[in-house]
């Protein structure tokens, strides 16, 4: 490869770089390869998680950036993102080595540190993606608030190799259920757990007339998973937060 300072013309620049990316590319396969190699001698999501690990991995990285001239919060920026796509891709990896399968049960109030902090991360990424308004109630409730909310709301929680992954709540007033919270570890979303959620909490309220429940209004995703579950939209309304939400019921037909 021509080195940077003997290359004659702009194309010389952008072909040696299109060349160093593609090498990245390839490394980066590699990296996959052992990753998913990893999951033999993992046996859990806590193992594959190792948070001890990859924290001690990112300041090595930046120790690496600083000695190579580069800034080193872009390499942990970076690393951080990698890390955390391979072990999403680890995960489904074990999930599948496993045959793991999620399990639905009610939740009691002994599970209100686990849930709530579940509960912290889904509305912090769901945060992320409209407005960046972290000072609403399922972000800043404590756990004794929390607590409370069991005797006031049927919980109901998925769990995958006894670890939960999954929860919302629900209760019923003149006999519309109104359900709440339905929450997913980001890293097991789309994988079937919300369907089994709704799909349990309406059956625990299965004398409803209807169902109702709200979401953010520019959140199209969320919107969309609760249409195909035949929720319709009926209103918008603005919260105490100052978030616009969208209130979508279903008529129970049965």
């Amino acid at each position: 490869m021509i080195t940077p300072e003997n290359c004659k013309s702009i194309e010389e620049i952008r072909n040696c770089i299109d060349a160093i990316d593609d090498e990245i590319i390839k490394l980066i396969a590699s990296r996959s390869i052992y990753v998913k190699n990893a999951v033999k001698f993992k046996s859990n999501i806590v193992d594959i998680k190792a948070d001890e690990r990859v924290k001690k991995m990112l300041i090595v990285r930046e120790k690496w950036a600083l000695e190579k001239g580069l800034k080193p919060e872009f390499i942990s920026n970076l690393f951080k993102y990698i890390v955390n796509y391979f072990i999403s891709e680890e995960i489904q990896v074990f999930n599948t080595s496993q045959k793991n399968v999620i399990r639905i049960e009610q939740a009691t109030d002994k599970d209100a540190k686990v849930i709530l902090g579940l509960q912290k991360r889904a509305f912090i990424q769901s945060a992320e993606k409209s407005g960046k308004n972290y000072n609403i109630t399922p972000i800043v409730q404590t756990v004794e608030e929390m607590q409370e909310d069991f005797k006031k709301y049927h919980f109901v929680k998925a769990l995958m190799n006894n670890l939960i992954i999954g929860s919302c709540r629900a209760n019923m007033e003149n006999s519309i259920c109104y359900i709440g919270r339905v929450v997913v570890e980001p890293i097991y979303q789309r994988q079937g757990c919300g369907i089994q959620l709704m799909t349990a909490i309406e059956s625990h309220f299965n004398n409803a007339r209807e169902f109702e429940l709200f979401t953010g209004n520019n959140d199209n995703e969320t919107i969309g998973f609760y249409s195909k579950l035949g929720y319709v939209k009926e209103d918008t309304f603005v919260s105490p937060e100052k978030i616009t939400l969208v209130r979508m019921r279903k008529i129970n037909k049965g």
